[in-house]
């Protein structure tokens, strides 16, 4: 089966295989689902990577697989995740959102909610959540939401904090 890769708005590549159900062909796919300033190519039977972690990168002549294997990238612990907050600032920012939520109705205080648990109460973090949240508040109007680029570049940071021992080892 043919599959798409095209360049994400990130600058790194996403991979889009058709549904077999939809009938649809890899062409028919893009031209439905793929605005017209988005770059993009049919890759060809065998081409597209075996396995989800095989890198690509997008050059200017188009996408290029590398065909090392891409980490995967950390989930953070609850203390991981309390590292990243204040290294990054995203503890105000959230704490700003948080108060800037509407919450006269029941379903206004479920959003409210909602946030605050998956900020402060989950068992792992997750980067590509935690990109989708800075997204939602910049969405917000808050001023104060870390760019992507330094929400990655802290992230492995954070995962390699490992608490009391972290301290230590300064």
């Amino acid at each position: 089966m043919q599959t798409i890769i095209i360049k994400t708005e990130a600058g790194g590549v996403a991979i889009l295989t058709p549904a077999p159900d939809t009938g649809l062909s890899a062409e028919a796919l893009a031209a439905k689902d793929i605005p017209a300033a988005v770059a993009w190519r049919i890759l060809a039977e065998g081409e597209a990577p075996d396995a989800p972690l095989d890198a690509w990168r997008w050059t200017d002549a188009g996408p290029l697989g590398v065909g090392a294997l891409v980490a995967p990238v950390p989930a953070l612990t609850p203390a991981q995740w309390s590292f990243f907050l204040d290294l990054t600032g995203f503890r105000a920012t959230v704490e700003s959102a948080l108060s800037a939520l509407p919450k006269s109705t029941l379903e206004q205080r479920a959003v409210w909610a909602g946030m605050k648990a998956a900020v402060y109460s989950s068992q792992s973090y997750r980067l590509d959540v935690t990109l989708q949240l800075a997204a939602q508040v910049r969405a917000m109007g808050i001023a104060s939401v870390p760019a992507d680029a330094e929400i990655s570049a802290a992230w492995p940071m954070a995962a390699a904090f490992n608490g009391a021992e972290s301290l230590l080892e300064t």
